[in-house]
Order: structure tokens, then C-alpha cells, then sequence
């Protein structure tokens, strides 16, 4: 059996995607299946539109040799993917961490403008309305794709029952669960903070610099939070198309102080701010399933992040860490207090949230991928 992976990231580029590619790449082999990997960036250079049905053509050649077409979204390589393994008679397979549509949608320039008192339009109710031209042809260009495919595979109960309201048969969901392999990091915490010139009480936020993740609204509460913790510091990795603005209003506000921005880590550097973390917050709107959680439960940090999507599926609440709901003002503050007074309960959940990452091994993922794929 032979696998062509089409994705739209792959290392050196950084992302759930290249990780899960590179990890499939690496695995299905000593297993007995092929596998061939067709990165988007091979095309990235050309116009819009263009690159994709280019991409298309480099899947319509590849895929003659494999037995199965495995995208990793809908969109970008799932419809070339999709209709190149339409032509070529070959099997479907589609991954699906997020809702494309909706992530445009949120980052729409009219939708950024309005009123900041406007309800935040989660993922469900986004299911559930109507939308410009664009929109509206983003979604059905996933729903058709996600519809096509013979297995859509999802990293989250939650993400299964959007999917489910896409239209596809909830027979062809299938979650399956990422997978974190815990790093053997050498350095000690005090040695890592050394390194890095780190000091005082550390919190930590990772992810990209969109709207939903709430970075904004959490810059905001370290001026509540250094009132109670004067060393208190956050420290904010990631890029994205919120970046400029973030950072203007840290220097306008003058936060220049209790937060740095530390920019697009590789993995490495990632793992050693984790390690060198007091705590990790994350305040997000939506999360499919975090793969940062996964990491930062691993290594050992305690975790703070909201009741959203697929999160309470790896945290519970007051066990594994703490949940909050997104942006709500005083219960983030009062958890990041509470948690840095009391040593006690980061201690116990940090301890039940190694245990619970041990459950989410490569050897379990790859096994349950291949039950699908034969």
C-alpha cells in the first residue's frame, strides 16, 4: 500500500500539519506502508488560484502510483486532492482540524471593524448563518470536499460534531486523537530562565496572532494581574496577521514591561519557554484541538485555558488544569493569582496532567490511522 500525503505544511515549515506529515512520513514505513509527501509550498510562489490548480496537476501525477490520497484540509490541498483522486478513481482520505470558512470570516477586514461590544461568533452559530459570496463559497467548497472523502478524520469529539453539521454522515467521522511524544529535556527550569535571561513569575501564551485567541483582551488583564504580582511577565510566542496591532498597543498602553513578544519559535526554543513557564495561559475562542496543550502537559507547566471546543477533552477542570470561559475578565485573573499563590494545586496538576498525556502516544495515533487506511 502506498500513501500520497498532500498538506499545506511540512518542516522546515512549523504547524500541526508539517508535524503530523513528518510523523506519518516517519511511521507508516516501519509498518509496511508507503508513503509520499506533496508540500503545498511547492507552489505557494504562483498567483492565487493559479497555485491551486497547479497543485492539482502535481497530485493528479503522484497519484497515479499510490493507492490513497490523504489531504490534511479542505481546502487549499483538499479540493485539488480531492478532485485529482475523483479523476484518478483512487481513495479520499481528508483530515480536518479547523473550519477554514470561519477562520476568514474572522479575520474579514468589515468583520474587524465593527463594534468590539459585538458577540463573538463562535463556531457553531457560524454553522448556522449566512454569509458574503465568499464566505459562503469557502464553506461549500469544504462541505463538498469533506462530503467526497471516503474518511474524514478529526482530532476531537468536538470537531466531529461540526463536521456531523457540515452534512457528512457521522459513519465517515472518525476521531482520532493527536499525539505528543514528552521531549527529554536535558536543562533544569533555573538553568533554562538562566539562558534566557528570565525572571520573576513567567506566564506564557502560544499560538498564532489571530483575533480568536484573545491576546489582546489577555495583555489587558496583566495590568490587574502585576497590581497582586508585581514580577509577573507574559510572554507571547507566535505570528500572525494581528502582530502590528498587538504590539502598538503594548507600546500605547505601555505594557512594554509585563509582556514580550517573542515571535515564531522553532520547536526547540518553544519547548524551553514552556519549560522555563510558572503558568500557560490560553485565552481562546476556538480550538479544534490544541496541540500546544498537548505540549505544555507534557513538559510539565500548569495550564489555564478556556471550556472551548475540544480543550476540556484534554483538561479537566481543577485536575489536569483550570478552565475558564474565554475572555471573561475576572475569572482569568483570579485563576492566574490563585494558581500562582498556591504551589499545592499547580503541583498535583501538573502530575495528573503528564498521566493524562501518556494516553495520547504516536503508537496508538499511527495504529488507529492504519485500522482506516487498509
Amino acid at each position: 500500500m502506498k500513501v500520497l500525503i498532500a498538506t499545506g505544511l511540512f518542516p522546515p515549515e512549523i504547524g500541526g500539519p508539517a508535524t503530523y506529515s513528518k510523523t506519518l512520513l516517519d511511521e507508516l514505513p516501519k509498518r509496511g506502508i508507503e508513503v509520499e509527501v506533496l508540500p503545498f509550498r511547492d507552489v505557494r510562489h504562483l498567483p492565487k488560484v493559479l497555485r491551486h490548480v497547479a497543485y492539482f496537476f502535481k497530485v493528479l501525477k503522484k497519484g497515479r502510483s499510490v493507492d490513497i490520497i490523504f489531504a490534511q484540509d479542505p481546502v487549499s490541498v483538499g479540493l485539488p486532492a480531492a478532485l485529482a483522486a475523483k479523476v484518478l478513481g483512487k481513495r479520499f482520505l481528508i483530515k480536518i482540524v479547523g473550519d477554514y470558512a470561519w477562520e476568514m470570516e474572522m479575520q474579514n477586514e468589515k468583520r474587524k471593524v465593527q463594534s468590539e461590544s459585538q458577540k463573538f461568533l463562535s463556531l457553531e452559530e457560524f454553522q448556522k448563518g449566512k454569509y458574503d459570496g465568499v464566505t459562503e463559497m469557502r464553506r461549500k467548497i469544504e462541505r463538498w470536499v469533506a462530503k467526497r472523502a471516503e474518511m474524514v478524520i478529526v482530532p476531537s469529539n468536538y470537531l466531529k460534531g461540526i463536521v456531523e453539521m457540515w452534512g457528512v454522515p457521522i459513519s465517515k467521522i472518525k476521531v482520532i486523537y493527536n499525539a505528543f511524544e514528552v521531549p527529554d529535556i536535558k536543562e533544569s527550569k533555573e538553568e533554562i530562565r538562566k539562558r534566557l535571561n528570565i525572571r520573576g513569575t513567567v506566564l506564557l501564551s502560544v499560538g498564532r496572532l489571530v483575533p480568536w485567541k484573545g491576546f489582546a483582551f489577555l495583555m489587558d488583564r496583566m495590568k490587574e494581574i502585576v497590581k497582586e504580582i508585581p514580577e509577573a511577565h507574559l510572554y507571547i510566542a507566535g505570528d500572525g496577521p494581528e502582530e502590528k496591532s498587538l504590539k502598538l498597543k503594548a507600546k500605547s498602553e505601555k505594557l512594554e514591561e509585563n509582556v514580550t513578544f517573542l515571535g515564531r519559535l522553532g520547536q526547540q526554543d518553544l519547548f524551553s519557554y514552556i519549560k522555563a513557564a510558572d503558568i500557560f495561559v490560553l485565552n481562546t475562542g476556538y480550538e479544534g484541538f490544541s496541540h500546544h496543550l498537548l505540549e505544555v502537559a507534557g513538559i510539565g507547566t500548569p495550564i489555564i485555558t478556556t471550556r472551548i471546543g475540544g480543550n476540556p477533552e484534554l483538561i479537566e477542570n481543577e485536575k489536569t488544569g483550570l478552565l475558564v470561559p474565554y475572555n471573561n475578565k475576572e475569572e482569568i485573573r483570579k485563576e492566574v493569582v490563585r494558581l500562582i499563590k498556591d504551589s499545592d494545586l499547580r503541583n498535583t496538576m501538573v502530575e495528573e496532567a503528564k498521566k493524562k498525556v501518556l494516553g495520547f502516544s504516536i503508537e496508538r495515533m499511527i495504529n488507529e490511522l492504519i485500522s482506516l487506511l487498509k
